[in-house]
């Protein structure tokens, strides 16, 4: 496989911004920091929540999957020490531990669950951020709104100022017609 070289000047990528997880046995690829940065804060306030819900779902089966493959791991274990003893009935038991860690299946097998940890780890670290995202875009929202108080604009834009624009017309008119009759009345007298 080639690899592309970088343009000079160009900024080194960070191998731990986009995170490969498998979860499930389905690869999902995580852009860690396009997650958690705040860019736009209405399309951010909109997303916030099923980022949350999917990320959580991606957790919870990292932690299941951690769970599988340490068991996975614990039956291999005592099949492959059941198997050293039934040939040799009088060893020792840490020989048989010795026999255990050198097959090349006890390698694969921690690296399985330290891949699991990980995607576990990674995927709690995420929704905690994803949480203080939440809790962030709130706060923002709260002191756009505010500033936007206090400059006598609204969120909701043209639509809230010609409605305060009619009603402030319909004011005057009626004002006016009220203004209109008394004059008639003090003309008559």
């Amino acid at each position: 496989m080639a690899t592309k070289k970088r343009r000079k000047g160009s900024p080194k990528r960070d191998p731990f911004q986009v995170m490969s997880i498998q979860v499930m046995g389905k690869k999902v690829k995580i852009n860690l920091a396009a997650e958690t940065v705040i860019a736009d804060l209405d399309l951010d306030m909109d997303r916030i929540a099923s980022q949350m819900a999917w990320i959580a779902a991606l957790w919870a089966e990292a932690e299941g999957e951690k769970i599988r493959v340490d068991a996975a791991y614990r039956a291999w274990r005592a099949e492959f020490a059941a198997k050293v003893m039934k040939r040799e009935p009088k060893i020792a038991e840490w020989k048989v531990k010795s026999r255990v860690e050198a097959a090349p299946t006890f390698r694969k097998m921690k690296e399985g669950i330290a891949l699991a940890t990980r995607n576990a780890t990674v995927l709690r670290a995420l929704h905690r951020s994803l949480e203080t995202k939440a809790s962030m875009l709130q706060s923002k929202g709260a002191n756009l709104r505010a500033e936007l108080n206090m400059t006598n604009l609204n969120i909701r834009g043209k639509e809230a100022l010609e409605s305060r624009q009619e009603k402030e017309g319909a004011q005057k008119t009626k004002l006016r017609e009220v203004l209109g009759k008394k004059k008639k009345k003090k003309s008559r007298h």
